[in-house]
């Protein structure tokens, strides 16, 4: 009976020592914190990817670049998700008056500060887009692009006129 006990208090004394590094180690605890959050039919395929990556890292590592002739770094805007753009504009809410002025004042001033090196990528990415228009958002495009000179020459028309009344 007595040697159960002391197995026993050396297993829970190890348990114990190695709650302890856990709780010590922030990155793991917010490594379980993020997988208990994420949702269980995604853990599989995250567990494969982590697994994949830092094995490549640690082969790249253990070689110093010279068996794959690369250097592995971690990459901070990486991506674990694909975003899947669904076309059902039932699904769409409504804008509010606040949200529609935001969002084109939000796109304006960033095509205005589109550097010269950014445009490029910007009239790529732009023509991809359209190209995954069908025919009648094309056309809808084209109306909104019309009625936005439209309003640009009102507006300069009127630039005293800051503030309107609006719905």
């Amino acid at each position: 009976m007595h040697d159960a006990l002391d197995t026993l208090q050396t297993l829970l004394s190890t348990a114990l020592g190695l709650l302890d590094e856990v709780a010590a180690d922030v990155p793991i605890g917010r490594l379980l914190a993020v997988f208990a959050r994420m949702p269980r039919a995604d853990r599989d395929a995250i567990l494969t990817v982590l697994e994949r990556e830092v094995d490549a890292r640690r082969l790249a590592h253990a070689s110093d670049g010279a068996l794959t002739g690369c250097r592995l770094v971690p990459n901070r805007n990486a991506r674990l998700y694909f975003r899947v753009f669904e076309h059902d504009e039932s699904r769409i809410p409504a804008l509010t008056y606040e949200e529609f002025m935001r969002g084109t004042l939000a796109s304006a001033r960033a095509v205005h500060r589109l550097a010269p090196r950014d445009r490029e990528c910007w009239e790529t990415a732009t023509l991809d887009a359209f190209r995954q228009l069908d025919p009648a958002e094309r056309e809808s495009l084209r109306r909104l692009n019309h009625d936005v000179l439209r309003l640009l020459d009102e507006a300069t028309d009127a630039p005293a006129a800051r503030a309107t009344e609006h719905p």
